[in-house]
Order: structure tokens, then C-alpha cells, then sequence
């Protein structure tokens, strides 16, 4: 992780090396969730997801029940916040206990189909999150060159979660660009 974090801070030069930090690991972070819901190993488990799940379900419940006299006054918008991701945990845990069924039984058009990158979703998230750290993080404008900053550092934040160093993702930076033209005419 210091590795790539180095990496990509001589590629970048950041203006706000602290803030770079920050954005760059919260990057790698969102890739890495995106990975572990986009396709879950074999070994996860369907039952201990529904349990899971419904623990946290009956933790929600609980939590909505503690009267507010023994909650922190000063903090009650961190308090709203927790319960709120406890709630949204566990429907994910329910969402992707459904998921892996629908996988493992080659329907609803989600299983892994031959060919089919099971990385795909983290390509193009990795496109996006580089293209934002270039804006938010530093003076360098993304291009639309193959060996451009904009195009490595992708590749660079794709490496972070897969361990596939020098992965090509210029399909993923030109949409990305694109995408970003598009809205900025609007």
C-alpha cells in the first residue's frame, strides 16, 4: 500500500500531499468495497450472510428503541448516522445473500459468464476515482493520452485492490472522459 500510495504521489505531485492521502486511501477503500460486493468467492457463504443480516436487523430494531435521554445529546446526529448504516448494512447482507443465490444458480443474468472479467465494475470505478483525485488533488489536468498520468494513475488504483500491476484501462479513461465532457456541456 506505501508502495502505490508513493506512486502515485510522484505521478500526481499533489498540492495538498495530507488531502491526497486521504482521498487516495478513501479511493482504494470505495474500489475495494465495490470488488467484494461485485463478485464474492465461492466460499462465502449464503447462510452466514442471512445470519448476519438478520443479527444486524434485530441490532437496528434494538438501537431504534434506545430513548433518547441515554443517547449523547451533543452527538445525536452521529447517533441518526450509525442507525442509519446498521439498517443499510444489513439490507446489503440481505441483497447480496439473493446475489450469490442468483450466481450459483446461473440466473437473473448476474452469474459469471465465460469470457466475462469478474473485475470489470473495478476498472471503471478505478477510471473514475483517478480522474477524481486529478481534479480534487492536484494541478495536472487528466488527458487523453495512453501513457498520460491520468490513464497510469488508474491502473495504479485497479493494482491496490487486485494485485494486477499494469493493468490497460483506456476504454475505462476515455468513458470516463467522456462522461465528464458530456456533463460539463450540459
Amino acid at each position: 500500500m506505501i508502495e502505490i500510495s508513493e506512486r502515485a504521489r510522484v505521478l500526481l505531485d499533489p498540492d495538498d500531499v495530507e488531502l491526497f492521502q486521504m482521498c487516495l486511501d478513501e479511493a482504494i477503500d470505495l474500489l475495494r468495497l465495490t470488488m467484494s460486493v461485485e463478485w464474492q468467492p465461492p466460499s462465502v457463504d449464503r447462510a452466514q450472510l442471512l445470519k448476519a443480516a438478520v443479527l444486524l436487523r434485530q441490532a437496528a430494531v434494538a438501537i431504534k428503541k434506545v430513548p433518547s435521554e441515554y443517547t449523547c445529546s451533543w452527538d445525536q446526529d452521529w447517533w441518526d448516522e450509525f442507525k442509519t448504516h446498521v439498517e443499510e448494512t444489513s439490507r446489503a447482507f440481505y441483497e447480496e445473500a439473493d446475489a450469490i443465490c442468483i450466481r450459483r444458480s446461473g440466473g437473473g443474468g448476474r452469474g459469471r459468464r465465460k469470457g466475462r472479467d469478474p473485475h470489470r465494475g473495478v476498472k471503471q470505478n478505478a477510471a473514475y476515482y483517478a480522474y477524481r483525485l486529478m481534479i480534487d488533488c492536484s494541478s495536472k489536468k487528466p488527458t487523453n493520452t495512453v501513457t498520460g498520468v491520468f490513464f497510469q494513475l488508474a491502473s495504479l488504483l485497479y493494482e491496490a485492490v487486485t494485485n494486477r500491476p499494469y493493468v490497460e484501462l483506456t476504454r475505462q479513461c476515455r468513458t470516463i472522459l467522456a462522461s465528464q465532457k458530456q456533463t460539463a456541456e450540459k
